[in-house]
Protein backbone atom coordinates (compact mmCIF):
# COMPACT_ATOMS: atom_id res chain seq x y z
CA UNK A 1 0.00 0.00 0.00
CA UNK A 2 1.31 3.31 -0.90
CA UNK A 3 -0.60 6.83 -1.45
CA UNK A 4 -3.30 7.14 -2.95
CA UNK A 5 -4.33 10.29 -4.97
CA UNK A 6 -8.19 11.11 -5.78
CA UNK A 7 -9.51 13.94 -7.83
CA UNK A 8 -12.03 15.22 -9.94
CA UNK A 9 -15.31 17.20 -8.92
CA UNK A 10 -16.90 15.25 -6.00
CA UNK A 11 -20.06 16.51 -6.40
CA UNK A 12 -20.30 14.53 -9.59
CA UNK A 13 -19.80 11.34 -7.47
CA UNK A 14 -22.88 9.40 -6.95
CA UNK A 15 -22.82 9.28 -3.09
CA UNK A 16 -23.78 5.58 -1.60
CA UNK A 17 -21.54 4.21 -5.05
CA UNK A 18 -18.76 4.65 -3.41
CA UNK A 19 -16.44 5.90 -7.07
CA UNK A 20 -14.40 8.88 -7.57
CA UNK A 21 -13.51 10.02 -10.98
CA UNK A 22 -9.88 9.82 -11.13
CA UNK A 23 -7.89 7.76 -9.01
CA UNK A 24 -4.09 7.62 -9.24
CA UNK A 25 -2.13 4.57 -6.88
CA UNK A 26 1.49 4.92 -6.23
CA UNK A 27 3.69 2.55 -4.18
CA UNK A 28 6.91 4.40 -4.13
CA UNK A 29 6.16 7.78 -2.20
CA UNK A 30 8.59 10.44 -3.86
CA UNK A 31 6.38 9.53 -7.09
CA UNK A 32 3.29 10.21 -5.00
CA UNK A 33 4.66 13.31 -3.93
CA UNK A 34 5.55 14.69 -7.24
CA UNK A 35 1.91 13.34 -8.40
CA UNK A 36 0.43 15.51 -5.31
CA UNK A 37 2.76 18.62 -6.38
CA UNK A 38 1.48 18.40 -10.31
CA UNK A 39 -1.44 16.79 -9.97
CA UNK A 40 -3.76 18.99 -7.29
CA UNK A 41 -6.16 15.92 -6.32
CA UNK A 42 -9.18 15.84 -3.94
CA UNK A 43 -8.05 13.87 -1.30
CA UNK A 44 -5.25 11.90 -0.45
CA UNK A 45 -4.96 8.58 0.84
CA UNK A 46 -1.49 8.27 3.02
CA UNK A 47 -0.07 4.50 4.04
CA UNK A 48 2.24 5.52 6.87
CA UNK A 49 4.90 2.93 6.62
CA UNK A 50 6.18 2.89 2.98
CA UNK A 51 9.38 2.06 1.88
CA UNK A 52 12.18 5.42 1.61
CA UNK A 53 10.12 7.43 2.97
CA UNK A 54 7.03 7.05 5.73
CA UNK A 55 3.85 8.78 5.67
CA UNK A 56 5.22 11.56 7.94
CA UNK A 57 7.95 12.05 5.22
CA UNK A 58 5.26 12.68 2.96
CA UNK A 59 3.43 14.47 4.69
CA UNK A 60 6.70 17.45 5.44
CA UNK A 61 7.13 17.01 1.59
CA UNK A 62 3.43 18.46 0.44
CA UNK A 63 2.91 20.69 3.27
CA UNK A 64 2.43 23.53 0.93
CA UNK A 65 -0.21 21.85 -0.67
CA UNK A 66 -1.89 21.07 2.66
CA UNK A 67 -1.85 25.06 4.15
CA UNK A 68 -3.61 27.85 2.51
CA UNK A 69 -6.13 27.89 0.47
CA UNK A 70 -5.84 24.15 -1.31
CA UNK A 71 -7.81 22.61 1.79
CA UNK A 72 -6.17 18.98 0.66
CA UNK A 73 -7.45 16.76 2.74
CA UNK A 74 -5.36 13.59 3.86
CA UNK A 75 -7.00 10.25 5.40
CA UNK A 76 -4.03 7.95 6.55
CA UNK A 77 -4.02 4.14 6.68
CA UNK A 78 -1.77 2.27 9.09
CA UNK A 79 -1.63 -0.04 11.11
CA UNK A 80 -0.13 1.40 14.02
CA UNK A 81 -2.63 2.80 16.41
CA UNK A 82 -0.67 4.37 18.97
CA UNK A 83 -1.91 7.59 20.21
CA UNK A 84 1.43 9.32 19.63
CA UNK A 85 1.13 8.02 16.42
CA UNK A 86 -2.55 9.58 15.70
CA UNK A 87 -1.39 12.73 17.71
CA UNK A 88 1.47 13.22 15.25
CA UNK A 89 -0.58 12.20 12.08
CA UNK A 90 -3.05 14.52 12.97
CA UNK A 91 -0.70 17.51 13.93
CA UNK A 92 1.11 17.01 10.89
CA UNK A 93 -2.10 17.96 8.37
CA UNK A 94 -4.07 14.81 8.11
CA UNK A 95 -7.53 15.13 8.43
CA UNK A 96 -8.45 11.87 9.17
CA UNK A 97 -7.14 8.43 10.27
CA UNK A 98 -7.99 4.52 9.94
CA UNK A 99 -6.58 1.73 11.41
CA UNK A 100 -5.89 -1.00 9.29
CA UNK A 101 -7.67 -3.76 9.11
CA UNK A 102 -10.16 -1.28 8.53
CA UNK A 103 -14.02 -1.99 7.73
CA UNK A 104 -13.95 -0.83 3.62
CA UNK A 105 -17.83 0.70 3.93
CA UNK A 106 -16.87 3.01 6.90
CA UNK A 107 -13.90 3.62 4.74
CA UNK A 108 -16.01 4.82 2.03
CA UNK A 109 -18.04 6.88 4.38
CA UNK A 110 -14.58 8.69 5.41
CA UNK A 111 -13.99 9.40 2.12
CA UNK A 112 -17.28 10.83 1.11
CA UNK A 113 -17.08 12.93 4.20
CA UNK A 114 -13.59 14.02 3.50
CA UNK A 115 -14.75 14.68 -0.82
CA UNK A 116 -17.75 16.58 0.46
CA UNK A 117 -15.88 18.65 2.68
CA UNK A 118 -13.28 19.68 0.16
CA UNK A 119 -16.07 20.76 -2.53
CA UNK A 120 -18.30 22.91 -0.03
CA UNK A 121 -14.78 24.71 1.06
CA UNK A 122 -13.94 25.12 -2.58
CA UNK A 123 -16.93 26.45 -3.49
CA UNK A 124 -16.81 28.69 -0.56
CA UNK A 125 -13.39 29.71 -1.36
CA UNK A 126 -14.99 30.55 -4.93
CA UNK A 127 -17.64 32.63 -3.76
CA UNK A 128 -15.58 34.64 -2.00
CA UNK A 129 -13.02 35.42 -4.80
CA UNK A 130 -16.29 36.47 -6.90
CA UNK A 131 -17.52 38.89 -4.03
CA UNK A 132 -13.68 39.70 -4.06
CA UNK A 133 -14.19 40.84 -7.75
CA UNK A 134 -17.32 42.52 -7.38
CA UNK A 135 -16.14 44.71 -4.35
CA UNK A 136 -13.43 45.64 -6.09
CA UNK A 137 -15.04 46.56 -9.04
CA UNK A 138 -17.70 49.02 -7.10
CA UNK A 139 -14.60 50.79 -5.13
CA UNK A 140 -13.16 51.72 -9.27
CA UNK A 141 -16.88 52.94 -10.22
CA UNK A 142 -17.43 56.91 -9.75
Amino acid sequence: MGAHVASGEARKRRRGRGGCVCVNSETDPREAIARVQTWGPDLLLLDLHMPQRDGFGVLEAIRPQLEGDSHLPVLMLTADSSHETKRQALAGGVKDFLTKPFDAIEAVLRIENLLENRSLYTTVRKQNELLEQRVAGRKLEP
